[in-house]
């Protein structure tokens, strides 16, 4: 089996999202992401491949029509977070952290597929 015989190590990844303003909202611009892997035999620990995946994505019509309209409303301007200086405050810190919610495949599945399957949003996106 593949997953007994190598084993991947993490290199290196990076994340670029950009966002547009609109009026009051922003609206998603576009979104890069690109990480690297080094796959290893397990067996001896010798460096097999190494394999880099990327991720792009650009709105290259009207930004407006790429937001869905359950999250129009999710993103707000705020023009003072650039005209302050910042200042670390460790007491924020000492309070519990927020819990991460993780969903299963499944439901991210059923929420990706609400509108259409997504073997046709697959399709489509070749066309």
């Amino acid at each position: 089996m593949l997953s007994e015989t190598y084993g991947t190590d993490f290199v290196s990844g990076s994340s670029v999202t950009e966002y547009r303003q609109i009026g009051d909202k922003w609206y998603l611009k576009k979104m890069l992401r690109e990480y690297t892997n080094n796959i290893y035999y397990r067996i001896t620990g010798i460096t097999s491949s190494n394999i880099t995946e990327c991720f792009e994505w650009y709105a290259d019509t009207t930004v407006t029509d790429k937001v869905a309209a359950d999250y129009a409303d999710k993103f707000v301007s705020d023009i003072n977070l650039y005209g302050c200086k910042y200042t670390y405050n460790p007491a924020a810190w000492e309070g519990p952290l927020p819990n991460f919610v993780y969903f299963t495949k499944d439901e991210v599945y059923k929420s990706m597929a609400r509108k259409e399957p997504i073997e046709e949003q697959f399709k489509k996106s070749g066309e």
